[in-house]
């Protein structure tokens, strides 16, 4: 039964990953599976990336090996495939790195979404630099689309650890970093477990004068739910006493004090008053 629905066209990456375990269960050595591989014959990324993960815990390393470059090869993986089967051949074959380094180093970034898929790439392959480095960059580009950036941030993240994120806080934390970016990467920062810095990314974005009151409303929002309402007060104080404000700044910042002041949110309990 397994090695017909390995064989099947239409069996997808899960099926393949079912099946293949099916198989390796039932033959520790790994023929059956090996021979399934080769009897199948309509392939794609994710069809590959699972045969390739099944053959690296079935001990078949240069089977492994040779079926995560196929991966690497196809214009159609996505970051998900190039994890898995970059993850799957090192686990085969450790010395295989060097070579799933080379070739994502290799790998085009004239695009966001190469730009991203590249990044995610090496980071999986733990080639921090430039990984970062690529992710910064995105992360700084005012064309980049809201979604999109939230994505490859919600990537980048969750493999960089304290120090990507605490360089990305730095990044932003410029006047010249865009405004939109600045609350995409600080949401990011705060779903990542990072709220010290997400809150202070807040803090910048609600004195800025350039993003739209409805947005500075969503900011101030942010800060009060995740009890950092003492903070926006203090800034906002500080903002309000500082001797070149504008008329228009001191009428909006004394709106967003009057709102940090009477609004009650859960975590205000939590927080110095």
């Amino acid at each position: 039964m397994a090695q017909e629905v390995f064989a099947g066209p239409e069996a997808n990456g899960y099926a393949i990953g079912v099946a293949a375990d099916i198989l390796v269960k039932g033959d520790s050595s790994g023929a059956g599976l090996l021979q399934a591989v080769r009897d199948r014959e309509e392939w794609d990324a994710w069809t590959r990336t699972s045969a390739s993960e099944a053959l690296a815990e079935a001990g078949l390393a240069e089977e492994a090996v040779a079926m995560a470059r196929l991966v690497f090869s196809d214009e159609e993986a996505d970051e998900y495939d190039l994890r898995r089967a970059a993850k799957s051949a090192i686990l085969a074959d450790s010395s295989s790195i060097t070579e799933f380094v080379d070739m994502a180093s290799a790998m085009k970034a004239d695009t966001h979404a190469e730009i991203a898929l590249k990044a995610t790439t090496l980071m999986a392959l733990q080639v921090k630099d430039p990984a970062e480095g690529l992710v910064l960059s995105l992360a700084l580009n005012a064309q980049i689309g809201q979604q999109q950036l939230r994505a490859v941030l919600a990537e980048a993240t969750s493999m960089g650890g304290s120090r990507l994120a605490a360089r990305l806080a730095e990044a932003l934390n410029h006047a010249d970093a865009p405004d939109m970016n600045r609350f995409v990467v600080a949401d990011s920062l705060a779903a990542a477990g990072y709220l010290s810095l997400a809150s202070g990314l807040w803090c910048d974005l609600l004195l800025s004068t350039a993003v739209p009151p409805s947005d500075s409303l969503r900011v101030l929002s942010r800060l009060l739910n995740t009890g950092n309402r003492h903070r926006a007060l203090e800034k906002l104080r500080e903002a309000l006493s500082a001797p070149d404000v504008g008329p228009a700044s001191y009428v909006r910042l004394r709106s967003l004090l009057a709102w940090a002041s009477l609004s009650k949110f859960e975590s205000d309990e939590h927080s110095p008053s």
